[in-house]
């Protein structure tokens, strides 16, 4: 949930420093929500995930029904053969657009310890990751990601309103370090230059100088 004190949106000095301290932060899901890496699914993911089955389920039928009518001759056998008859092992998964997957588990609780278990499902969780969805690299949100964009000019419009030093520098983003923050005002200069291409190399946002004078 997120949180709000109510003075939100005003020109930044006008929040209240709680509103700073919160607004300075661009949190993810994980911290959020908070997402975890693995609960049980809910009951309308299971209803969900029935229709779904059923749907692929009558689709196939459809398909193979169609392949019968265009061989009347042909027996049943004669047409698996031939790999004409097609009988798909839907698996009984779906995956929303927040990236998560909902799937049907079977766990041996009885027969096994839960070191084994965890055991076996990492290695499932290796075996069975979407190849669309790779494993995220420990290096933190890729460039692209318009949160840590937004995140880096807001660190950038700060050091050009207030040196790192000032009481008035947000709380947030002093706790990560002087570097990390003139770190993150060059990329937000690289990014600057990827949005508008045709501007001259030497361009620089508005906020590019620092309150400390640092233009480089």
């Amino acid at each position: 949930m997120y949180r709000l004190t109510g003075s939100f949106p005003k020109p930044w000095q006008a929040l209240t420093a709680a509103e700073r301290t919160y607004r300075s932060h661009i949190g993810t899901d994980v911290e959020r929500i908070p997402l975890v890496p693995f609960r049980r699914g809910l009951s309308l993911d299971a209803k969900d995930i029935a229709e779904w089955v059923a749907a692929r389920r009558r689709e196939a039928d459809a398909a193979n029904d169609r392949v019968r009518r265009a061989n009347p001759g042909k027996t049943e056998e004669a047409l698996c053969r031939e790999g004409k008859l097609q009988f798909p092992d839907i698996q009984p998964s779906l995956y929303w657009a927040g990236r998560g997957e909902v799937t049907v588990v079977s766990i041996q609780w009885a027969t096994f310890t839960d070191d084994a278990i965890a055991s076996y499902l990492r290695k499932w969780v290796k075996a069975n990751r979407p190849t669309h969805l790779p494993a995220p690299d420990g290096k933190g949100k890729k460039l692209s990601d318009w949160r840590v964009a937004l995140n880096r000019l807001g660190i950038m419009r700060a050091l050009h309103a207030h040196t790192f030093a000032d009481h008035r520098f947000p709380v947030a983003l002093k706790d990560r370090g002087e570097k990390h923050c003139y770190t993150a005002r060059k990329a937000a200069l690289a990014r600057f230059h990827e949005l508008f291409p045709f501007l001259p190399k030497e361009a620089k946002p508005l906020s590019w100088q620092t309150k400390g004078g640092r233009s480089g």
